[in-house]
């Protein structure tokens, strides 16, 4: 027969927060990781690899690179500089007219804000929706535009969706996209 003592009263409320917290969450596969945001200036890699505040209240910060893996999410909100890095996967939204570089393997990399430079290695998916941004990267399977005077430069590009207008798309030698052009006035060269 086992014995029960009893809990202190600190004890027993930090147990009952405790469980309400772990009740809210649900099953660990049912919730959604909640995407990280960059706000220039603020956000740099916390040890595990989440973005987290660096300014420590001062209002100067040194920004670093953001981490994604598979599953994950991160958004640029705001104009100025990022970096984010994909481990594996991991999408990019861009929202604002900021200066973007990521690394690694994306799963998306969508650019919805207009006048954004945006730099990537790899991504299974390319969305520009925004207007007026360039972009370049390495290599995409499948690039949707929907927006418009856009400058986009892929070395290896698989197939093409335009329903925007004058879009310039670039992309290298080795292999010719499948092309879709519902748009008007958009170029697809090789170059």
């Amino acid at each position: 027969m086992h014995r029960l003592t009893p809990l202190s009263r600190g004890a027993g409320a930090a147990l009952l927060a405790c469980a309400a917290v772990l009740a809210a969450c649900g099953e660990a596969g049912d919730v959604d990781p909640e995407p990280t945001v960059s706000t220039t200036g603020e956000i740099s890699p916390g040890t595990d690899g989440s973005a987290t505040p660096t300014d420590g209240g001062t209002g100067t910060a040194s920004p670093g690179p953001v981490t994604v893996g598979k599953g994950q999410e991160h958004r640029v909100t705001e104009a100025g500089t990022a970096v984010v890095v994909c481990e594996s996967g991991g999408d990019v939204t861009v929202e604002a007219a900021a200066t973007v570089t990521v690394s690694g393997p994306c799963d998306d990399v969508d650019v919805d804000g207009s006048g954004a430079t945006v730099t990537f290695e790899t991504a299974r998916d390319l969305g520009v929706d925004g207007s007026d941004n360039t972009v370049t990267g390495v290599r995409v399977l499948e690039l949707d535009v929907g927006g418009d005077r856009n400058e986009i430069t892929v070395k290896q590009l698989r197939a093409v969706d335009l329903e925007g207008a004058d879009n310039v798309i670039t992309h290298g030698t080795t292999l010719t996209p499948q092309v879709d052009d519902e748009g008007k006035g958009n170029t697809v060269v090789e170059g």
